[in-house]
């Protein structure tokens, strides 16, 4: 049981973490992201995959347990282009207000930590306002406000928006 929890540990994104479960499990694919929380939290459901996992219709039927909609994440990852790009003007304005200052690299690497141990934090979707912005670092954005975290955690001015 732990060697699976230790496979999940290694991963450094939650895409790893799905297709390293799919792999454990035989599936032809990723595990779903809200079967790869559920395994992280759930002894007993992990347990049941585990000993399931040669046994291709009691895995099916742990996969389409209604019970894993309660670990799906609680925000929205999907962002309009136009929320996104009146987000972006809105903190455009804020941070040439603010002198277009940075937070210190100590403040920064804290806040970005956060980022790295969420688990909405996220490749970004195809769409042409990331592919505008994106240039070098880290790109991936947090699923909850549809920023690019490693940019958003460098101004003073922005914080978290999730509680």
């Amino acid at each position: 049981m732990t060697e699976l929890l230790e496979q999940l540990k290694q991963a450094t994104t939650w895409q790893e973490m799905q297709s390293s479960l799919g792999q454990y499990l035989g599936m032809d694919g990723p595990a779903p992201l809200a079967v790869v929380r559920r395994t992280q939290q759930d002894e007993q459901f992990r347990h049941y995959l585990i000993t399931c996992r040669n046994q291709p219709q009691m895995l099916r039927f742990l996969l389409a347990d209604p019970r894993n909609d309660n670990f799906k994440l609680a925000v929205e990852t999907e962002h309009s282009t136009p929320e996104l790009v009146a987000k972006l003007g809105k903190t455009l304005f804020a941070w040439g207000k603010a002198g277009l200052t940075r937070v210190s690299e100590e403040v920064f690497e804290r806040r970005f930590s956060a980022c790295r141990e969420c688990d909405r934090l996220m490749d970004p979707p195809d769409k042409t306002v990331y592919r505008l912005v994106t240039m070098s670092g880290d790109q991936r954005i947090c699923g909850a406000c549809g920023c690019m975290a490693s940019r958003k955690a460098r101004l003073p001015h922005e914080s978290c928006p999730v509680p």
